[in-house]
């Protein structure tokens, strides 16, 4: 007879914990997708900036290397607020090179405004904004001769 009370009195236990625990291992799934997402973005944007300086190093024109570039960031588009890419050439190839020196051909590309999926939620609840993290590539290539 008194197992037999023992076992009613634990019968809700179980719920309440997962009542507990749930939000939390939810928040940190969500907090894991949004990190894989913005590392995705990462990537993205520094395969961008490869290009970019692979045709700076070969001497292409300035607009054909931000098409190039804005074109390899297609993929950001569910990613950020706005899609367009913004490319900078830090350094750009001499016509002749020196014998000796090496110069090399460098760009920075930047999407602004990455999307948050589920870490948004978070600071809106407890009335706070939101955070748009920025996400950029730096490259550079040596030139040719």
């Amino acid at each position: 007879m008194l197992r037999l009370k023992r076992r009613l009195g634990d019968r809700g236990a179980a719920a309440v914990e997962m009542a507990l625990v749930l939000p939390v291992l939810l928040l940190v799934l969500g907090g894991l997708i949004d990190l894989g997402r913005a590392f995705f973005g990462q990537i993205i944007v520094a395969n961008a900036a490869n290009e970019a300086a692979r045709m700076v190093a070969l001497r292409y024109p300035a607009a054909d290397v931000t098409t190039r570039a804005v074109q390899a960031t297609a993929g950001l588009t569910p990613l950020v607020t706005s899609s367009t890419a913004t490319v900078t050439t830090v350094a750009t190839c001499p016509a002749s090179i020196p014998v000796g020196t090496y110069p090399a051909g460098s760009v920075v590309v930047t999407a602004p405004n990455f999307r948050w999926m589920v870490l948004n939620v978070v600071p809106r609840l407890v009335g706070g904004n939101v955070p748009t993290p920025v996400i950029s590539g730096r490259a550079s290539m040596r030139c040719t001769a």
